[in-house]
């Protein structure tokens, strides 16, 4: 009898479209916390009606702070979460850099994918249209279009960031699609302004985070070396001043990936095309967000709740939203039939293998289909 042993980790949910790693976090990030709050409370309240406060070794009287149930709960908010995506892009310019460098079909692929699995979870009034589907159909006439104009709607200066740059995203169909449709209403008279706003901060978004990547050693060599001649006191005094403050924790960006988007029933082409913007936007900060020093920072926070009342029920209430945000994927719509988990169960169902299974991710979905 063969003994077989398999425990998945992080990433064994792909193949059935659920999200993982930085989407997983970033979708956190937006989730609005009122209904976790209130549940957190609830339970606070609970402890106390259970609990026997005259018993020596009772549970709330030995973690928990006096009076824990009258203090106020704190959550987290856009502010810590902006934080977490501005010390992203500090730390992983060379990740962006290669994103807009290597961005291409399979990547368009991939956001095209993820929005077939987010509508496939959605109520039945948004399933009516194919936001994929309709969104290939915008790109694959946007790609004949292209092969007719070759030139790359916007070309950088190299001389001034001293090296040349191979952006395939800004040549890439998915760019100009975007691009095309700011132009088109930006020339016409009677455009609606909300719409044509939404377009202008998206192209200026990636123009953001393109300076971030490629502009932060420009600006810190204009500060450090602008005197090419002079005395040290003078050099040491210029160099002190810091004339180009380029501070990224104040991108326009970082507060417009964190903007949930929803479509009506019916969209226009041009609001097809914003979502499809924000999409692209997610899909650059999930590749690259470093999720992990969020949860490391505030995690221990979980077993010391006398010594930080506010980051204490900040972890817990983030925790509610995180099991409340698994509990909410339609278990029975998911689709295992091309995945490795059917594979699993023609190994289980062979009487001649032993099998046994854990995993540490999405724990009731995949007890459920494993």
């Amino acid at each position: 009898m063969a003994k077989i042993g398999l425990l998945f980790g992080a990433g064994a949910e792909l193949c059935l479209g659920l999200p993982t790693g930085g989407k997983f976090a970033l979708d956190i990030f937006k989730t609005d916390c009122k209904n976790s709050k209130d549940e957190f409370k609830k339970q606070l309240d609970n402890i106390v009606k259970k609990s026997n406060f005259k018993e020596k070794f009772c549970y709330a009287e030995n973690f928990l702070p006096k009076n824990f149930n009258k203090k106020n709960v704190q959550t987290f908010n856009s502010l810590q979460y902006k934080s977490v995506l501005s010390s992203t892009l500090e730390n992983s310019r060379e990740k962006i850099g290669n994103y807009f460098k290597t961005f291409s079909e399979d990547t368009k692929n991939s956001i095209l994918s993820s929005i077939k699995n987010e509508q496939k979870n959605q109520d039945e009034k948004n399933k009516k249209i194919d936001l994929s589907e309709k969104l290939r159909e915008l790109l694959e006439a946007k790609e004949k279009e292209t092969k007719k104009k070759s030139t790359s709607p916007i070309e950088f200066n190299e001389d001034i960031i001293n090296k040349k740059i191979e952006l395939n995203f800004f040549n890439s169909s998915s760019f100009k699609l975007i691009y095309d449709e700011y132009i088109s209403l930006a020339k016409k008279s009677d455009k609606v302004e909300d719409t044509w706003e939404k377009l202008k901060k998206y192209l200026a978004g990636f123009l953001e985070i393109f300076i971030a990547v490629y502009g932060v050693d420009l600006i810190k060599s204009l500060n450090n070396d602008l005197i090419k001649k002079g005395t040290d006191e003078i050099k040491e005094l210029l160099g002190s001043l810091d004339f180009f403050n380029y501070d990224i924790k104040n991108l326009t960006v970082l507060s417009t990936v964190l903007e949930n988007i929803e479509l009506n029933e019916k969209p226009t082409d041009t609001e097809l095309i914003i979502y499809f913007a924000h999409k692209i936007l997610e899909n650059l900060f999930e590749n690259i967000l470093d999720y992990q020093s969020f949860f490391n920072e505030n995690y221990n926070y979980l077993y010391n709740p006398k010594s930080d009342w506010a980051k204490f029920t900040k972890i817990n209430i983030f925790l509610h939203g995180v099991k409340n945000y698994i509990s909410g994927f339609d278990v029975d719509n998911l689709d295992i039939k091309n995945s490795y988990y059917a594979d699993l169960e023609k190994l289980e169902n062979n009487k001649e293998n032993e099998l046994v299974i854990g995993t540490t991710n999405y724990l009731n979905i995949n007890r459920r289909k494993v």
